[in-house]
């Protein structure tokens, strides 16, 4: 199963309707179709989606609701603790405010068929039982499905008004907090999505991986160490050329010992292991965090290599740094974020329509709304630094 599209509506902290497209939104050129993943007849997906913007822009914000929805769609309890990060309240739903999503998904083998999915979901808040604290929970929510070979152009593809072959609403006894979605995996045979996340460590950089760690990727993030072993809270450090292994299970000893890159890249490169393996999705906030370009070009191009990415598997990730842009070949793959009073999303395909001039370029220039920083401000704070700086600083 795949993500085609999410549209949310009614979200507190975004100024409209917002659209996230898995599929790719212009025509698709003989010689880019080895970079996208084919799912039936002319329609590709994105193996690598960006989101840009500057500080406090609501890249975090969007990489959590759409972790949230996969969660959703998987079939998981809406209110999973930590699915996201250690926001509690993912959605800024206040009691009793409602938002709508509406998720579309390919399916290859629903009764032997490909069909397409729109799961329309509406998302309320009540208190839990403590009534201490809010929850959400499924106020409405209705799944269709159609045949793929139905599907005749991009609109006819989200165009559930018509050839519709099986129609699932909630009822008085559907379980509130999941999603109707999981009588798909009971009754048929569908495969939920692969998903993982490194949320959680956007900002505590902790080991976090059970599984053999290569030797090659040791050798990539730090030469001078032999070999890394993790196992349940204890992590084992082997150096060239010292005799003994450090063992250790304390976080904090963790951090003296290996680099914060070192930690991180075992983390993200393990989960991308899992990722490419399952064809599933693999998201990352912050990618540039404690690593060189050359790292994170070799990282993305782990998901853009047909040889390895056999299985459809898509990296979804947020940057500050926008020189990474320039080697997303697709305008439509990649989103900018912008702050005023509330966050606004839109595509880089809607803003530059060439794909021959340098993404970074426009960004840095600020040819692209509110992208870049307001010089005003900046130049206000630079006097405000000089004055500071022959005052004196008072203690």
């Amino acid at each position: 199963m795949k993500i085609l599209k999410i549209t949310a509506n009614n979200l507190p902290l975004f100024n409209r309707e917002i659209n996230i497209d898995f599929i790719t939104e212009s025509r698709v050129s003989s010689d880019e179709k080895h970079e996208l993943i084919n799912i039936f007849k002319n329609f590709y997906l994105n193996k690598v989606i960006a989101f840009t913007g500057l500080n406090a822009s609501g890249k975090t914000k969007m990489l959590n609701i759409i972790n949230f929805i996969i969660n959703m769609v998987n079939a998981k309890y809406i209110n999973r603790d930590n699915i996201s990060n250690i926001e509690s309240n993912i959605l800024n739903l206040k009691l009793g405010e409602e938002t709508n999503f509406k998720t579309y998904l390919f399916v290859d083998n629903y009764n032997n068929e490909e069909v397409i999915v729109e799961l329309n979901t509406t998302i309320s808040t009540r208190e839990d039982v403590t009534g201490f604290r809010t929850e959400y929970f499924i106020k409405d929510e209705t799944l269709k499905i159609k045949k793929a070979k139905s599907v005749t152009s991009k609109n006819d593809l989200f165009d559930f008004s018509n050839k519709v072959i099986e129609t699932i609403e909630r009822t008085a006894e559907s379980i509130d907090t999941v999603s109707i979605i999981h009588l798909l995996y009971q009754r048929k045979n569908v495969k939920k999505i692969f998903w993982a996340n490194t949320l959680l460590h956007t900002n505590f950089n902790f080991m976090n991986t059970s599984a053999v760690i290569p030797a090659e990727l040791i050798k990539l993030l730090d030469p001078s160490i032999e070999n890394v072993e993790v196992s349940k809270n204890t992590t084992k450090v082997k150096f060239i050329n010292q005799e003994t292994e450090i063992t250790t299970d304390d976080y904090f000893e963790l951090q003296n010992i290996l680099s914060s890159g070192t930690i991180k890249g075992i983390n993200i490169f393990m989960r991308a292991i899992q990722a490419i393996s399952n064809g599933g999705i693999l998201i990352i906030d912050e990618l540039e965090n404690h690593f060189n370009r050359q790292i994170i070009l070799y990282f993305i191009n782990l998901f853009k290599d047909r040889t390895i990415n056999t299985k459809g598997a898509i990296l979804v990730y947020s940057t500050h740094y926008v020189e990474l842009l320039d080697y997303i070949d697709r305008n439509d793959a990649i989103y900018i974020l912008n702050k005023n009073k509330n966050i606004n999303l839109f595509k880089l395909s809607n803003e530059l329509k060439r794909k021959d001039i340098k993404k970074s370029e426009q960004i840095i220039k600020g040819m692209i709304s509110n992208t870049s920083l307001e010089y005003s401000i900046a130049n206000e704070l630079k006097q405000k630094i000089k004055h500071i700086i022959k005052e004196g600083i008072n203690n």
